[in-house]
């Protein structure tokens, strides 16, 4: 027998041997039954991935594919074995459940969006109509040729000193560096010349911070903002490296050193360095920004007796309508003692609250909270209410100090579109002596 026809001869007893066990596992009910355990292994694989994720859903389930094509192949072939059809409707119900679940997102979930496109719309005609009238004023000093730069070989520094200039594309923190004679933003190149920005002091600092209470109040798409347009005013003449990074590998540059005026993002906001002002910045519009938005809220207080669920309410709702004082009301002051607490709560934390409820969630339900006794006489304690006297019950009560409880809140994040954003989430909130509930974990996400 040649070559070939070996070949050939050893294909035909393959395919021979796959029909004759494919017909056993026909024929041989434990041959089927093995065939129904191993899928029903993964099937059940499966399912704990899904449970584990508690109503979110994952880019990747790693016993999905074996699940589905092993019940697939068996229901093809035994359709009426009741045994398929459970394990047909387990993967059916697995493969629902991999989606995560989802709920009717109302119109009231997403009010709150809208809220802030009619904010952001109004301060942005103001700071626009403010901008428009500040280089009006600056006009007469305007240096009408940004690039290429004065050249300092030719053009005095007293020339030019006072002078504005209004400079585009003004990247910070990613074009600051600190040279020989301070900090400063590089706007420019060397084949056009530079203008560096002096960021080392309150002309640059309190604008910056107002424009960051803009985004808090007002506006939180501001975060997507890349570049900002500067007026300032020349100052000095000096030679820099203007890299942000510890190694130099560029060339000392000539550049013209300006003092900011003004931060403008069109269509969005202007702040004005404040000289005689506490936080030296404000953006135009400011002082008007709690009248507007007080008579917004849906949420004005929140009472002194609330349950655990209705704190965690009110604490969602004060997130997603920018109420940081009502925020601040839910939290247990405790947590903006210390050197940073304050700005972590009020600054760090409430911006990733801001920019969730922005871009993954809108909407946060609750299970009902486990309310948990840590110190103190506990009432609900069945042993002690069972035999304890009243007498005794009080006594208890004064040898065991002040009584504090935490409440355990499990919350579900939703999308726009209704379905669960990752994982449930515990929120734990503290009461002592039946006082108010506040909350503890005030930093985590939905």
């Amino acid at each position: 027998m040649d070559e070939s026809m070996k070949k050939i001869f050893v294909m035909m007893l393959g395919i021979a041997a796959l029909f004759v066990g494919s017909a056993w596992a026909v024929d041989d009910p434990k041959a089927l039954e093995r065939e129904i355990n191993r899928a029903e292994y993964y099937v059940s694989e499966f399912e704990k991935e899904i449970k584990r994720l508690r109503g979110g859903r994952s880019e990747r389930y790693f016993n999905k594919k074996e699940a589905a094509e092993r019940v697939k192949a068996l229901h093809e072939r035994h359709p009426g074995d009741p045994r398929v059809q459970a394990l047909f409707e387990r993967t059916r119900g697995a493969l629902m459940g991999s989606k995560g679940d989802v709920i009717t997102i109302t119109p009231e979930m997403l009010a709150y969006r809208e809220q802030e496109k009619n904010l952001r719309e109004r301060f942005a005609r103001i700071a626009d109509d403010a901008w428009a009238e500040l280089l009006q004023k600056e006009q007469a000093k305007l240096v009408q040729t940004v690039f290429p730069t004065p050249n300092w070989e030719e053009v005095s520094l007293e020339s030019l000193r006072g002078s504005a200039v209004v400079l585009s594309d003004v990247r910070w923190p990613m074009d600051e560096f600190i040279g020989a004679t301070g900090k400063f933003i590089a706007v420019g190149a060397p084949s056009k010349g530079y203008w560096f920005i002096d960021s080392g002091g309150r002309q640059w600092v309190g604008p910056w911070e107002a424009v960051k209470r803009y985004r808090r109040q007002v506006d939180s798409e501001l975060e997507d903002v890349k570049s900002w347009i500067v007026l300032a005013r020349i100052s000095d003449l000096a030679v820099e490296i203007p890299q942000a990074e510890e190694k130099k590998t560029m060339a000392p540059q000539w550049g013209w050193v300006v003092t900011p005026v003004a931060i403008h993002a069109p269509g969005k906001v202007t702040a004005l360095y404040a000289a005689g002002q506490e936080q030296s910045g404000t953006f135009v519009g400011e002082d008007q920004v709690a009248a507007l938005k007080s008579k917004r809220y849906s949420v004005q207080d929140l009472p002194e007796k609330a349950t655990p669920t209705q704190v965690m309410e009110t604490f969602v709702t004060a997130i997603k309508e920018k109420n940081i004082d009502l925020y601040l009301k839910c939290i247990d002051p405790a947590r903006l003692e210390g050197r940073y607490g304050e700005a972590m709560v009020k600054g760090f934390h409430w911006d990733l609250h801001q920019a969730r409820f922005r871009k993954h969630y809108v909407a946060v339900t609750f299970d009902e909270p486990r309310i948990v006794v840590s110190q103190g006489f506990d009432e609900g304690d069945d042993a002690d209410n069972y035999f304890l006297s009243a007498d005794q019950k009080e006594t208890a009560r004064k040898i065991q100090g002040s009584k504090v409880e935490y409440a355990y809140v499990d919350c579900k994040a939703w999308d726009e579109n209704g379905r669960q954003y990752g994982s449930p989430k515990e929120y734990t909130l503290k009461r002592v002596d039946g006082g108010r509930w506040m909350i503890e974990t005030y930093d985590i996400p939905f």
